[in-house]
């Protein structure tokens, strides 16, 4: 019996270890997007399931893996057999809630966030998740709960930023601007916090100030007859850039109408591939070193690894399809995309400047991937940069980049998908205009609007706050130009 329970105890240490072998490689997958922990990591899993094919920890940790890889449906298989195993696990319920909500199934994902908070009602990422799925007041029967749970000392930072902000979205249901916008700030007071985005501000100004001083010489070698590499059997390529909130994902998801056209989200897989170290650029001369580097070879190696990546999180062969990358921050290395994918179209989308700051200062978003968006002053900074980026890329490079206007788009739908999609050189689809049928994966915090009719309503709603946004805005705008909104009336994006 002794010798038993040392064979149990033994088992379980390797597991244990197992486990945190795999949770290590995940991070490092995700910091890297290095294919050789991909493999490695689903091996760790599946090995310690094939020994207890009832572990709890190592399903649900497949389950965030393949979700964090953007293979929805495959999570929802391992989150479902994690819930079967333990109805009572809140974690399985709130992650199952998660990615329900990413194929559209909101009905479904509602259910698993109640589920959740009534297994644990600590869990404030479930209330807050299930507050932000709703524009109607079912939301409220959480208001005292959440209002109690904040009264307690015990709740943590972490806590608040989600409670503030499902109270936020509570109230403004419930037309209580005032309460609702000063949740809003206080959650994002909390985010701000726990950032760093300090240190990124410098680092931006850093790099305008190499970028914008490009001489000649740049026009000299990007004004070279570009050969595109392409294979027959390569996708075509097209990369969506902006700021958040101005558009990206419904351009996306109206592009992922076609049965061909396959939307891959904000990865990182361009940058990885790159394998750029910004820090050491120092000047133009040695940015135009680096992008003088990128011979036959060298984006051959690019491109090849780019593809690899997209064909991972696909789980499919690219033959002939034609993707779309919307990560938004590559609008840095449009010279490059340039280079090593000359075939590629790019689109940046634009939209007023109080609308899109709005829109995203009152998100809680899961991660740090937005750390500009819980200040005014960050986010017209960051359009500063933005905007910048844009001029030296169009100077350079004329007619190389497509603008999609938020506002005329809502406003034109038909006439202006028709711009689009002749642009891009693709037959024209009915259900282009039908993109809210489209029950593709979405992962951003547009989850919902995309899988809605447009309504010119989405335009001016930052409006009702007008009251308490203008004063701040004018003294954000300030800092970053030399008008304010009220005497210019004009968008710091490029319109």
């Amino acid at each position: 019996m002794l010798e038993a329970n040392n064979i149990s105890t033994a088992e379980e240490e390797t597991t244990q270890t197992l486990l945190r072998k795999a949770d290590n490689y995940h991070k490092e997958f995700l910091k890297n997007l290095n294919y050789k922990y991909f493999f490695e990591i689903e091996r760790i899993y599946l090995e310690i399931l094939k020994r207890d094919s009832k572990n709890h920890d190592a399903i649900i940790k497949l389950g965030k893996f393949y979700s964090d890889l953007g293979q929805i449906n495959k999570a929802i298989t391992f989150f479902k057999a994690a819930k079967s195993l333990n109805p009572k696990s809140d974690r399985a319920c709130s992650l199952l809630g998660v990615a329900y909500s990413r194929v559209g199934e909101k009905k479904l994902a509602e259910e698993e966030f109640k589920i959740a908070v009534s297994l644990n009602p600590y869990d404030t990422q479930s209330i807050y998740n299930f507050c932000s799925l709703h524009k109607h007041l079912k939301g409220e029967n959480y208001k005292n709960h959440i209002i109690k749970l904040l009264e307690s000392e015990s709740i943590n930072n972490f806590a608040r930023i989600n409670l503030h902000f499902a109270l936020a979205n509570i109230y403004d249901a419930l037309n209580d601007t005032e309460k609702a916008f000063a949740n809003f700030c206080k959650g994002a007071e909390l985010k701000k916090q726990n950032n760093h985005y300090q240190q990124e501000i410098i680092e931006y100004k850093y790099s305008l100030n190499k970028f914008l001083t490009l001489s000649d010489d740049f026009k000299k070698e990007q004004n070279k007859k570009l050969e595109s590499q392409k294979q027959q059997d390569e996708p075509q390529l097209i990369f969506v850039v902006g700021v958040p909130r101005s558009g990206s994902t419904l351009i996306e998801q109206i592009l992922s109408s076609n049965k061909n056209v396959i939307g891959i989200g904000e990865t990182n897989y361009l940058y990885a591939s790159l394998g750029i170290d910004y820090k050491s650029i120092r000047n133009a001369n040695d940015f135009l070193k680096i992008y003088n580097s990128f011979d036959s070879e060298k984006i051959s190696k690019v491109r090849n690894s780019y593809f690899s990546k997209v064909s991972y999180q696909l789980e499919t062969k690219l033959n002939n399809k034609i993707i779309v990358d919307k990560l938004l921050s590559n609008f840095e290395f449009v010279a490059f995309i340039k280079k090593i994918f000359p075939e590629a179209k790019i689109i940046y989308t634009s939209r007023d400047a109080i609308a899109s700051a709005w829109s995203s200062f009152k998100i809680n978003f899961f991660s740090n991937c937005v750390p500009y968006s819980y200040s005014f002053d960050d986010l017209f900074h960051y359009y500063k940069v933005f905007n910048k980026f844009i001029k030296l890329w169009e100077r350079n490079f004329p007619h190389a980049l497509y603008n999609v206007d938020y506002e005329t788009l809502v406003e034109a739908p038909e006439q202006e998908i028709k711009n689009l999609i002749n642009y891009l050189d693709l037959d024209w689809d009915d259900k282009y205009l039908k993109f809210y049928e489209n029950k593709r994966v979405v992962q951003t915090a547009s989850l919902l609007q995309v899988r809605q009719k447009l309504y010119n309503s989405s335009i001016d709603s930052w409006k009702k706050y007008k009251e308490s946004l203008i004063p701040i805005i004018n003294q954000s705008f300030r800092k970053s130009s030399s008008n304010s909104y009220e005497s210019s009336k004009s968008s710091i994006l490029i319109k």
